[in-house]
């Protein structure tokens, strides 16, 4: 079938159908705001459910499958089942060059290079990185240099030329059957996607051109604390009975810090569990304003998500 664009009160998303009847395939591409990864959504009524493991690629491909061990499973009528993850297009920019363009954005700080160096200069699995990724200046800047490289023009050329490369998208593991969805080039797709993003930001009550110039985004005061209070959101009824539970969530953002408001971008838990979890972000998130291009506070938003697995 072809491709189907999708409007969405808080998000945007392409969708479409592969397979004949009795061996088909919904693969669905949705993105919550212009800077988030989009979530990819792979079901069947057809095809047997396999294992819990998940291994997904865009074909031809610029790196090999992921193995995703924990994919957020889904269930629907008529037996359909299906896998949510994060999958975005691998654009495959070098550590090096990725550096180079922090270095050079107003976006990025002298501060955070140093961070993001000293993280880079320790071994991932020692005790020093893991304490590091869970600070909280760390978390900011490597969300500052990801913004940066996101919006440089380099990244951007390189990123069309990625999307124009795709033939399909390879899904492993989870099926009775390993599947290939033929999907073409995904350049002219993802335009369409990014412009309805554009136009879904508009509706947010956010100065939409201010927006596309800011010296800085929203940030969080304390990321860590944001995570504890979702935490504490997850019901024990759910925990006692080992449901996953899936939170994304928007933030409306004032100018001096403030969560104003909380809107569920994606109702696939317990709402009760989704009214929790709002209601923890408004009470206990404290926020940087977004400020515009000349340094002023203005009104913004923040998305966060959060998977919850049993262990």
């Amino acid at each position: 079938m072809p491709w189907n664009l999708d409007y969405d009160d808080d998000s945007c998303a392409l969708k479409r159908v592969f397979g004949e009847e009795g061996q088909q395939a919904y693969f669905e591409l949705r993105q919550y705001d212009p800077h988030g990864d989009p979530q990819v959504i792979v079901g069947s009524a057809d095809f047997e459910a396999r294992s819990p493991s998940l291994a997904v690629g865009w074909l031809p491909g610029r790196s090999l499958p992921t193995l995703h061990v924990r994919s957020f499973e889904l269930s629907g009528d008529g037996g359909y089942h299906g896998r949510l993850v994060s999958m975005p297009i691998n654009v495959g920019f070098s550590e090096e060059r990725a550096r180079d363009i922090a270095v050079a954005s107003p976006l990025v700080t002298d501060e955070a290079i140093s961070l993001l160096d000293r993280f880079n200069n320790l071994d991932p699995g020692s005790r020093d990185a893991q304490h590091l990724a869970e600070d909280n200046d760390f978390i900011l800047a490597l969300r500052a240099s990801r913004d940066a490289l996101h919006s440089s023009p380099e990244y951007i050329a390189e990123r069309n030329v990625a999307e124009g490369e795709i033939t399909g998208f390879f899904v492993g593991e989870a099926f009775s059957e390993n599947l290939i969805l033929e999907t073409g080039e995904m350049n002219m797709p993802m335009e369409a996607m990014r412009n309805c993003l554009d136009e879904l930001v508009s509706h947010w009550g956010v100065d939409v051109e201010a927006h596309r110039n800011l010296s800085q985004r929203v940030r969080p005061a304390d990321y860590a604390r944001i995570v504890r209070s979702l935490r504490r959101a997850y019901p024990n009824r759910m925990q006692v009975q080992r449901q996953p539970g899936y939170i994304r969530a928007r933030l409306d953002i004032s100018p001096t810090g403030e969560p104003t408001g909380c809107h569920i971008q994606a109702p696939i838990s317990q709402p009760d569990f989704e009214r929790e979890a709002c209601e923890q972000l408004v009470d206990e998130g404290e926020f940087y304003p977004a400020l515009d291009e000349y340094g002023n506070p203005i009104a913004s938003y923040y998305t966060v998500a959060i998977v919850y697995l049993p262990n």
